[in-house]
């Protein structure tokens, strides 16, 4: 079986093989008959080529062959139109085509796998910024992207530059695909001799580079390297020979080079004569390109030029698009600068300055940035460190030794920023000896003006000698071409302090020889500091028009003695100035009595011995200081008062100018002005400071002290000061005049008179303080009291707007004397003092709106108040936050003990009632001030600590029958405010002239409600005792009236008695009881009333009897006459039931009261007649009761009252058993309802039902009451 199925297998292949051959066979046929007949097909092949490349294709013929089983296409003189530019057309001479016979047939269609391109001319474009692109070659790159291999030979590019004639090269490319890698060769050649040879491998396109990753290796041979570099416009001579080699790693492509130029001449072939010539250029290095710049870094670098050779370690160069940058070190200056002479690097201007100078030193680091490579000279910028560097002098241009400095130009300025030790300065015109240094630091400008001039200018330098230092100010024009101006130089020399042979090695010797020797005495008595000289022009001794100078010198310890009057200026550290007319001394440090002077000035003509010395002087200094330079002058005559009052501190500036006639008695002229600066005035006299004052005022011969200048801060408010007055021939004349005026904050005044901070005092207003200096000094203050707003109550309160003159008036010289003050419609009083200080006081708050005179009855020694005031309203006062704070005040150093004696007032309101005539004082005891208080209904102190505690108001009698009347004033009253608690003590009330028991309690005011809470309320009042827990506050809801809300617990004795103290019928008995009310009610605690009041209360009563009640009761009686259980029986006409008066072992109840309504809900009597349950509801307003009286008798106490139920004796018998068996069963079957209706005065009772416990109201609000779900 396995035999057959090999033999059927065999067979098969054989079968295939045989086929295969066959056709291969006729493909071969096939193909060779159609392909020598593809000339005559022509159209029909270019239509096929435009339709698979995209692009416009054409030849003149097409031919075909096999290649192996490969067919192969043959075009010839063909063209390809990129685009419908014709500047994009390429044209070849013959280009083969071999197909992938394999890749066709899978594909379906044709696949190109090689072309040949023979005789390709290709056109690269170098435009004006030497860029080259040729977009015919990249776009033939595109359209041969598709072949695995592809050759050019025998073609040729054509280099284009504008309209120049085109450089035409020879170009043999190879290139090879397999698969995204690629290898290429190419030769290019001018006159068939190489000059670039080009091969690589890598992936990606070679033809661009940034989308090409591998090696390129360039060779190019610089033979004819005129005619490449006329491309870029230059012309260029000289042979050489460069390697590139060209990596990409990362994306990021690196190159490196090697470079050896001979003979090479470099010129712009756009016209400039300049060349620069080097015999040789060598060196290596690497490049590094980004997509914006490029940076190479150059190594072994020798330049030679005309004979002078120039080797460089290391070089780096940077393009960015904007410029080339040049990097280099450790120049040797000498040889770069006769390499860059010689090879022509420098215009011939600059090279002749050069070549004059012939500087020497080091280029330790250099920066050079060109604009453009072609012209460096064009546009060029330099930073560069150079180290002892020297040049020569030559003609009138001075000579530079060892500079070290950082050179930082453009084009042709160039700043030398200089720190050189060993300085040498040479100016063989101005001085005989160079200048010589130890060490110089500065800058100067060098700056050329084509090859006309050269400038040195702006140089500023700091030199330092081993005997002086010196600053230098130097700059030169230096003429490049004759018949220029001579030379010029600006020199400045400032010698600090030294030795005279340190001074004179600054004086030029070209001075005249009479200036010289005065200049030895120029100097006054003191000491020579430092010395200046100014030099400005030529050297030309013949001519002194064309150069001036000027020497100042430098003065120490000089004094100035300039009239006998006037104090010395001493300390003068000033500068000496001489020119050719004038002789001037001026300073800026001087000193004048203990002031030290800012600036001093001393003129006087050469010329006239008759012309006055005109002296100015300024100052800024303590004030203390200067008021010493007043102080001995002529002009603070008749000012002792003043100045013996006042302390300053702080600063003053001043400006003095004085001209003193010599030769003749004419007065001096005297101008001053003087400055406060963020001074401070302290009167002693007024204990009062100024602060931050500033202004000006002024002093003349003519008019004295003036001045509307001044301003300053007192108790942090601004004030403004003008002083004015013109100087009087009279003796009694003001010798000076000044007012304060400012707007004072209430809380700074309070804090100044040493009296507690209050907020009820707010606001600011104009104070006015007169000072008046004469024979007798006197000082007012004065104030209106407009924007200040006294929220206290009357009398001291006022409105903002409202106008309340204040004025005190006291002598500035006399510390003893009294002080009188007056306040409008408030007080008149005057302050007694002893040296200076505060001894007593004397207020009379009498109203009145003039001031009035008070009594000669020697000075109080406290602070006493006494008058008469025609209200005042006690709750207001308790209202205010803050009142006047008689501690504070009374326990201040500053001030005598405070006192009210004979105060009276006629009206006093407290909580909206007159309360009457109110007689007050005040007295202070140990650390605590009493008030004490007499009406003719209440005696009372009140107790205030000046310290932190709690007050006291003890009331030692207090009259209720005497007492005002309710009758209130005004509106709803609001609970007075405490600002601490109040302990309330009520030793004895009395009523009809007998002591009802004493109360205490303590009342303080919530922080943050402001509700008046009485608490720890204790006492005894007529037999009921008030235990812990009651309380009662006085609260405001907001906006809405004010209400009151009490808790009570009480313990009662016998109410017979309690209700005989009160004047009352003993209508009801009790051993003991308790009593729990929670009421509230709108208004005050005093407004309770029958309609407003709403709570609960809770009683119990032990061991107690109601008694008649007389038929004239009214009020509380009538109410406890509806309670009395055997009354309401007899009006049921049931008595013989009971006993007469009905006693009770136990009184329990709860009633609730709300809008007029008493709900009593089973108020229960238990005794050994019976039980009683009363629940009703009693019309308070109306004295209406509704309700039901509940009786409930036990059987075996009242057979009559159950036989006469039931009918018989057997009956009654078997009750009284069943009652005992069956007690709370049997209970309903002994009670009877009774319904109490009708009037307070005659209730109606009247017999319901019988065998019921239940009231009718119970049941009702039972049934209303909500069912209680339970849960299992």
């Amino acid at each position: 079986m396995v035999e057959r199925i090999h033999r059927g297998v065999g067979r098969t292949i054989w079968y295939l093989l045989v086929a295969a051959a066959v056709a291969l066979a006729l493909y071969v046929s096939f193909a060779r008959v159609l392909l020598s007949h593809l000339d005559g097909t022509r159209a029909l092949w270019l239509e096929e080529l435009v339709q698979r490349s995209g692009v416009e294709v054409d030849f003149a013929h097409i031919s075909g062959d096999l290649e192996g089983f490969s067919p192969s296409f043959t075009l010839r003189d063909g063209d390809i139109d990129f685009t419908d530019n014709d500047d994009d057309h390429l044209r070849f001479d013959s280009a083969t085509v071999v197909v992938d016979a394999w890749d066709s047939l899978v594909a379906r269609q044709l696949r190109f796998r090689q072309v040949t391109l023979n005789g390709v001319r290709i056109n690269v474009i170098v435009s004006d910024d030497n860029t080259a692109s040729a977009p015919e070659l990249v776009k033939l790159s595109d359209f041969l992207r598709s072949f695995e291999r592809v050759d050019i030979a025998g073609s040729s590019l054509a280099l284009r530059r504008g309209n120049a004639a085109p450089l035409s090269l020879g170009l043999d490319l190879t290139y090879r695909r397999e698969g995204s890698f690629r290898r290429f060769n190419a030769v290019v050649s001018r006159n068939t001799v190489p000059a670039l040879s080009l091969r690589g491998s890598g992936v990606g396109d070679p033809l661009r580079l940034d989308r090409f990753a591998g090696e390129i290796y360039a060779s190019l041979s610089l033979g004819s390297l005129s005619d490449l570099a006329s491309l870029v416009g230059l012309e260029v001579q000289g042979t050489g020979q460069t390697e590139v080699w060209y990596q990409v790693s990362d994306r990021r492509p690196s190159v490196a080079v090697r470079t050896e130029l001979r003979d090479v001449v470099v010129s712009d072939s756009r016209g400039d004569d300049a060349q620069l010539r080097f015999s040789n250029v060598g060196f290596k290095g690497a490049i590094d390109l980004d997509s914006d710049d490029w940076r190479a870094q150059l190594e072994d670098i020798l330049i030679a030029a005309g004979g002078e050779q120039l080797e460089v370690p290391r070089l780096q160069l940077r393009g960015d698009g904007k410029g080339t940058r040049v990097k280099v070190a450790a120049l040797d200056l000498e040889q770069l600068e006769r390499l860059t002479r010689l090879a022509g690097v420098l215009p011939e201007r600059v090279a002749v300055v050069t070549e004059r100078l012939s500087p020497t030193g080091v280029i330790r680091t250099a920066d050079l940035l060109l604009d453009d490579w072609r012209a460096p000279l064009d546009s060029w910028s330099i930073v560069a460190d150079v180290n002892s560097v020297s040049t020569r002098p030559y003609e009138n241009v001075p000579g530079l030794s060892n500079i070290s400095a950082t050179l930082i130009g453009a084009d042709s300025d160039i700043q030398a920023w200089i720190d050189s030790p060993g300085f040498v300065l040479e100016l063989p015109q101005v001085y005989e000896q160079p200048l010589v240094f130890d060490r110089v630091t500065g800058r100067l400008a060098i700056r050329w003006d084509g090859a006309d001039w050269l400038y040195l200018e702006d140089g500023l330098l700091n030199t330092s000698a081993p005997e002086h230092d010196a600053r230098v100010q130097f700059g030169m024009d230096i003429p490049l071409k004759q018949g220029a101006d001579p030379v010029a130089m600006n020199l400045t020399v400032a010698a600090d302090s030294s030795s005279a042979m340190a001074r004179d090695r600054y004086i030029p010797y070209t001075l005249n020889q009479s200036l010289l020797d005065w200049l030895d005495k120029a100097i006054p008595k003191g000491e020579v500091e430092r010395a200046l000289f100014i030099w400005r022009g030529g050297f030309l001794v013949d001519d002194p028009s064309l150069r001036s100078y000027q020497l100042g010198v430098g003065l120490s310890a000089t004094t100035l003695a300039f009239d006998e009057k006037w104090p010395q200026i001493e300390d003068l550290a000033g500068t000496l100035l001489i020119d050719d007319a004038r002789v001037s001394v001026w300073s800026d440090t001087a000193r004048m009595a203990q002031a030290a002077l800012d600036y001093v000035s001393v003129e006087a003509a050469v010329s006239s011995s008759s012309s006055p010395i005109n002296i100015a002087a300024s100052f800024f200094n303590n004030i203390d200081d200067g008021l010493s330079i007043l102080e001995r002058t002529p002009l603070v005559a008749g000012l002792e008062p003043l100045i013996d009052d006042i302390s300053v501190s702080g600063h003053v500036a001043g400006d003095l100018a004085l001209s003193i006639p010599l030769g003749s008695d004419a007065r001096t002229r005297v101008d001053l002005d003087l400055s406060l600066r963020d001074a401070s005035a302290y009167s002693q006299a007024l204990d009062l400071r100024l602060s931050d004052l500033n202004g000006t005022f002024s002093y003349t011969d003519t008019r004295g002290f003036f001045g509307s200048g001044l301003e300053g801060r007192v108790f942090g408010s601004p004030v403004t000061g003008t002083i004015g007055g013109e100087v009087a021939d009279s003796d009694d004349a003001p010798r000076f005049q000044m007012q304060l005026k400012s707007v004072l904050e209430s809380t700074r005044v309070m804090d100044w008179l040493d009296l507690p901070e209050t907020p009820a005092v707010r606001g600011a207003s104009e104070v006015t303080v007169d000072i008046v200096v004469a024979d007798e000094s006197r000082v007012s203050v004065s104030s209106e009291l407009v924007g200040i707003d006294i929220a206290l109550p009357a009398p001291l309160g006022k409105q903002a707007d409202e106008p309340t003159r204040v004025s005190v008036d006291f002598p500035l010289d006399d510390p003893s004397g009294e002080i009188p003050f007056f306040w409008y419609a408030r007080a008149v009083g005057e302050v007694y003092r002893e040296d200076g200080a505060i001894t007593g006081a004397l207020v009379d708050v009498t109203p009145s709106d003039q001031p009035f005179p008070l009594p000669k009855d020697g000075a109080p020694d406290s602070f006493t108040v006494t008058g008469f005031l025609p209200e005042i309203d006690i709750t207001a006062w308790l209202g205010a936050k803050h009142t006047l704070d008689l501690d504070a005040a009374s326990s201040s150093e500053s001030y005598p003990a405070m006192a009210v004696k004979n105060l009276t007032v006629a009206r006093v309101l407290f909580q909206g009632q007159n309360t009457g005539k109110l007689g007050v004082g005040l007295r202070q005891r140990e650390n605590t001030d009493v008030i004490s208080l007499e009406a003719d209904w209440f005696q009372a102190e009140f107790l205030r600590p000046r310290s932190e505690g709690r007050s006291a108001l003890l009331i030692n009698t207090l009259d209720l029958e005497r007492m005002p009347s309710r009758s209130r004033e005004g509106g709803d009253p609001k609970p007075p405010v405490f600002d601490r608690p109040l302990e309330v003590v009520v030793a004895n009330l009395i009523h009809r002239d007998e002591s009802l028991g004493a109360l205490r309690f303590q009342l303080e005011t919530e922080p943050e409600s402001g509700n008046l809470r009485a608490t720890a309320v204790r006492g005894q009042l007529a037999g009921i005792y008030l235990d812990e827990g009651s309380e009662m506050i006085w609260w405001v809801p907001g906006e809405a009236v004010s209400g009151t809300s009490m808790t009570l617990a009480a313990t009662l004795g016998d109410i017979g008695n309690t209700l005989e103290q009160l004047g009352s019928e003993r209508v009801i008995e009790t051993d003991s009881g308790e009593l729990v009310a929670r009421l509230s009610w709108p208004g005050t605690p005093g407004s309770l009333n029958l309609e407003g009041v709403q709570g609960e209360l809770d009683l119990k009563l032990e061991k107690g009897a109601f008694l008649p009640v007389p038929a004239e009761a009214s009020g509380l009686l009538k109410l406890i006459g509806v309670f009395n259980v055997s009354g309401l029986l007899a009006r049921a006409d049931i008595t013989q039931l009971f006993d007469p008066g009905l006693t009770f072992d136990s009184a329990t109840g709860a009633m609730t009261i709300g809008g007029g309504q008493l709900d009593v809900s089973e108020l229960t009597l238990v005794g050994s007649g019976g039980d009683f349950k009363f629940d009703s509801d009693i019309d308070l307003i109306q004295e209406t009761i509704d309700g039901e009286l509940i009786v409930t008798l036990p059987l075996a106490d009242n057979i009559p009252w159950v036989a006469a139920l039931a009918g018989g004796l057997p009956i009654a018998a078997g009750a009284f058993l069943i009652s005992k068996v069956f007690e709370d069963q049997v209970k309903q079957l002994t009670s009877g309802i009774y319904s109490v209706e009708g009037s307070l005065d005659e209730p109606i009772v009247k017999f319901e039902r019988l065998f019921d416990a239940t009231s009718t109201k119970t049941r009702s609000r039972e049934q209303e009451a909500p069912e209680v779900e339970t849960t299992q």
